[in-house]
Order: C-alpha cells, then sequence, then structure tokens
C-alpha cells in the first residue's frame, strides 16, 4: 500500500453516522488496504460533524478537515466532493486519490482503485436518468453546452451498470479514483464553476450537476478510462428493490455496497438483510446489522426519535437467507 494513496470521503451533520459506518467498513473489511489513509471534510461551516463524530473519526486515524472551502455554493451540497477533491488534489501530496460517497459500506479489500497509475478509474452510472444517446435526445442540448464549457472535443460512449444503455460517458461520482498528477479534480472543480455561474442545468434539475460535470471532465481531459469491476459502488438500493420483486438477482465478488437511503427506514432493514446474506457471509451480515443499529440508535437519541431497527427477521415471503446469519 503506499502512503501517499488516500480516500477522501466527506462528512457533515445530518448524516455523519454514514461516514462512521463506512470509516468502521474499512477498517474491518479493507483487507490490505484497511490502514489505507483517510482523509474528512467537512466545507460546509453550518454542517460541522458532532464531537462524538470526529472524536471517533480520529481515534480511527481519520484526518479531519473541517474548513469552510464550499461558500459558494451552500444551497447545493454535492458540491462539497467537488471542492474536497480539489482541495485534496492541490494540498495534500498524494499520489493517488479515491472519492468514496459516504453512504457506501465496504465489505472486501479494493486493488483496482489504485493498482492503476491510469488518470481516471470509476463506474457508469446505473440507469441513464440524464444521459443522452442517439435513441434518447432528451438531455442532448444540456450535454451539449456541457461539453463546450469543458472543452470536450471528442465523444466517447458507455454502457450503464444496470439497464445497459448506452450513452455518451457519463461516470457515477459516489466512487472513483484518479491519478492526482492529473490535475483532474482540480479541473473538475473549474468545470462546475463555469458551468454553474452559467446556470446550464439539465431539465430534472440541480442535482446531476456535480457527477455530469465531472463525466465531461473526464472525456475532455483523459484518454483512457479505467472501468471498475461491477462489485466496486455496487447499487445496493437498485438490487434489492428487484430482489424484493420476486426477481432472481446473483451478486458476484461485491466490494462496496451503495446504499443509499436504504439504511434511513428501519422497517425493511430485517428484508436488506436477508438480501445481503445471498451473497455475504455471516460475520459480514452481522456486523452490518450491529453497526447500523448503534449508530442509527445515536442518531435517534440527539433526534429525540425512536430508530431502533430489531435483529429479528421478518423475512421477504419468496426468499430464504441462510439461518446461520440470524443465530
Amino acid at each position: 500500500m503506499n502512503p501517499r494513496d488516500a480516500i477522501i470521503i466527506c462528512t457533515e451533520r445530518n448524516f455523519e453516522w454514514k461516514s462512521r459506518l463506512l470509516v468502521r467498513s474499512i477498517r474491518a473489511f479493507g483487507g490490505n488496504f484497511s490502514d489505507i489513509r483517510i482523509v474528512s471534510y467537512s466545507p460546509c461551516p453550518d454542517g460541522l460533524p458532532s464531537r462524538e463524530c470526529l472524536d471517533e473519526l480520529r481515534s480511527l486515524d481519520v484526518e479531519v478537515i473541517a474548513s469552510p472551502l464550499n461558500v459558494a455554493w451552500l444551497e447545493y451540497r454535492l458540491a462539497n466532493k467537488v471542492v474536497a477533491c480539489a482541495h485534496a488534489e492541490q494540498s495534500l501530496g498524494l499520489d493517488r486519490i479515491a472519492f468514496i460517497d459516504s453512504d457506501q459500506i465496504i465489505v472486501s479489500n479494493f486493488p483496482a482503485l489504485f493498482e492503476s497509475a491510469i488518470a481516471f478509474a470509476g463506474r457508469p452510472v446505473d440507469v441513464r436518468n440524464i444521459g443522452v444517446s442517439d435513441s434518447a435526445p432528451e438531455e442532448t442540448h444540456y450535454w451539449d453546452r456541457l461539453y463546450d464549457i469543458c472543452g470536450v472535443r471528442r465523444r466517447r460512449n458507455v454502457e450503464t451498470a444496470v439497464c445497459h444503455s448506452h450513452i455518451r460517458e457519463y461516470f457515477d461520482s459516489g466512487m472513483f479514483s484518479v491519478n492526482s498528477k492529473s490535475g483532474l479534480l482540480t479541473a473538475w472543480k473549474h468545470n462546475f464553476n463555469l458551468v454553474w455561474l452559467a446556470g446550464v442545468r439539465p431539465t430534472h434539475g440541480d442535482y446531476f450537476v456535480e457527477q455530469s460535470c465531472l463525466s465531461a471532465t473526464v472525456t475532455a481531459e483523459v484518454n483512457e478510462v479505467l472501468i471498475l469491476p461491477p462489485g466496486y459502488n455496487f447499487p445496493l438500493d437498485r438490487f434489492f428493490q428487484q430482489y424484493a420483486a420476486g426477481e432472481r438477482v446473483s451478486v458476484q465478488n461485491p466490494v462496496s455496497l451503495h446504499y443509499h437511503g436504504l439504511f434511513d427506514e428501519p422497517e425493511s432493514f430485517q428484508d436488506i438483510l436477508a438480501f445481503a446474506a445471498t451473497f455475504l457471509n455471516q460475520s459480514q451480515c452481522s456486523w452490518i446489522a450491529e453497526n447500523v443499529n448503534e449508530l442509527r440508535a445515536r442518531k435517534s437519541v440527539r433526534s429525540g426519535k425512536n430508530s431502533h431497527i430489531s435483529l429479528r427477521r421478518t423475512p421477504v415471503e419468496h426468499r430464504k437467507s441462510p439461518r446461520s446469519v440470524w443465530g
């Protein structure tokens, strides 16, 4: 493991329990990378994490940077990752930088993020959303404007991870890595600022601006990209929906589980664990249950809500999971 490699995360008070869960999972299941350098950014002055969160992060050897780096886009919190990544590239003297969204759990070693010197490694988006193709041209004007601003001179296509549509190159910003010598993250911030000031938006609104700006910057600046294996940034939410609907789901070699809002409501958590038991081992499932339960309980104490997640299993009727997982 290169000591000049690092993982960057963003932590704000309203989702700090997810950052704590992510860091714990890296230290528990990261294998050869379990001791990797982790830097947590809190760029918004009105969203600083609690003292309890900061104490735990530091106890897990996480460097904390709580500086007001995002003062221009306070209403757009997704810009936090843009400013954090650019700052890390410019200031931390790193060789390779990986960014991971806080709503993920690491369940295995993740060498593909760091084993290559290639400028960019990432996963395509799960589904098309604002992506464009000849058969789905609705957002063509937005992408054309984006390409003009970012200096894209050639187009490349990519196949989406879940619906397998062929669209203009569009990557998921929830997990990726870059060679910091490429200057790609600084260019991302520069382009994002230009796009934001120009008022260029997709018809779906602001939500996908940072992600599409990253993708356009990659297309403009990088000659070759590394597509990470399917187990990276695995869209747990989308495949759980298929599982719950009775569809056959095959999960092989998972590395990170991108759960989005799946763990926010306790009602379906037991069924989520039942799904996880089809591709994770007993100790991993137990670890997820115990840590999510603990962290949500701490969150609910601060908010005055009862958010306890029972470990008793109420199964999805059409699925069975190993009884050993549930003791």
